[in-house]
């Protein structure tokens, strides 16, 4: 529902969070669902007033706000996100440097990322603003990213603006302006607010940051993609190295049948049943308490899979290993040093 009031636009959006026994989409495309002691009583409305200039987009899975910034010249627009994860959906700390690589920045100490955080206050709570100026990754163009995260009664939500450096240096205004107008009506009424020890960064929970999870020597930290923690480029020739991600959701993260048949799928692989899972998912040698490794494998299209999943403490981590069948075969014991040195499973 959309309210117009003069040229700005005021935004209302239903958000609700899932239930822990609703089945989860795949994993680098979902939200955690959050704890049954911060699920709230009902659905939460988020009311935004939308700056001038700004175009709304469709909502997506994860996006309640969606937004394109257009740029004047006709040139590559910025875009705008408002995101609620449950739960902590990864330290302050780890998100930082997951958006720092995103614009080509290297990642920064807690210590360095406190001095570089701004706060501000969203809907009378304390949340942190973050800038950050570099390069695209791959593309080299100058990019800007401007970035607020609040945590409130059990929800993280992300607040982001990203695009072409000049475009999105304009609009830090208009971003500010947002951040103002955000208001909240009905849902986790009554859970806690967001403390200022907490929005400052404070200690991490179970299954935080990838960041304190230390990669083998010789993997390449990469961009992460959306919903990932990190990822990784693992030693190998050019264009054949296989790639490593970690993603982290609330409760089972859909269950095990579920997770092993959206592998295959990506593999052009059929489904398996219930009774077909005991053949091909294994526990892990030496590893984690109650991590399972799955090896999936397509000759016709030389493409190979290894899974481990990591349930820790009310949330479930999938690492994922992909590439030729010849280098994810090389790299399944850097793979398993990985899982094993698990920190949040013992």
């Amino acid at each position: 529902m959309v309210g117009v009031a003069g040229c700005r636009k005021e935004e209302i959006r239903v958000y609700e969070i899932p239930k822990e026994d609703l089945p989860q989409p795949p994993v680098a495309q979902a939200s955690s669902p959050t704890s049954p002691a911060a699920r709230p009583a009902g659905p939460e409305t988020v009311r935004w007033t939308l700056p001038e200039g700004w175009e709304r987009l469709e909502p997506t899975q994860f996006r309640v706000g969606n937004f394109r910034i257009p740029a004047p010249d006709g040139g590559e627009p910025g875009e705008v996100s408002i995101v609620p994860l449950p739960g902590r959906a990864g330290s302050d700390l780890a998100n930082v440097n997951r958006w720092r690589g995103q614009v080509g920045l290297p990642p920064v100490t807690e210590q360095e990322m406190n001095e570089l955080a701004r706060p501000v206050s969203i809907a009378g709570q304390p949340a942190k603003l973050f800038e950050f100026a570099g390069n695209h990754p791959t593309e080299g163009d100058p990019v800007r990213m401007l970035a607020a995260i609040l945590r409130r009664g059990g929800t993280a939500w992300f607040f982001k603006a990203l695009g072409p450096d000049r475009l999105i240096a304009g609009q830090r205004t208009n971003f500010l302006a947002l951040l103002e107008s955000i208001r909240f009506e009905g849902g986790p009424t009554g859970a806690p607010p967001a403390t200022a020890a907490a929005a400052a960064g404070g200690s991490s929970p179970p299954g935080a940051a990838a960041t304190d999870w230390p990669a083998p020597e010789g993997w390449r930290s990469l961009p992460p993609g959306n919903m990932q923690l990190a990822r990784y480029a693992l030693p190998g020739p050019e264009g054949q190295a296989p790639e490593v991600s970690v993603a982290v959701l609330g409760g089972d993260g859909g269950g095990l049948l579920a997770n092993v048949n959206r592998w295959r799928r990506q593999l052009g692989l059929p489904p398996i049943d219930e009774a077909g899972l005991s053949g091909a998912v294994a526990p892990v040698e030496n590893g984690p308490a109650g991590a399972h490794l799955v090896s999936l494998e397509n000759p016709d299209t030389g493409r190979a899979m290894l899974a481990a999943v990591l349930p820790a403490q009310g949330q479930t981590w999938f690492v994922k290993m992909t590439g030729s069948p010849e280098a994810v075969k090389q790299a399944r014991e850097s793979f398993l040093t990985f899982i094993r040195a698990f920190p949040h499973g013992r």
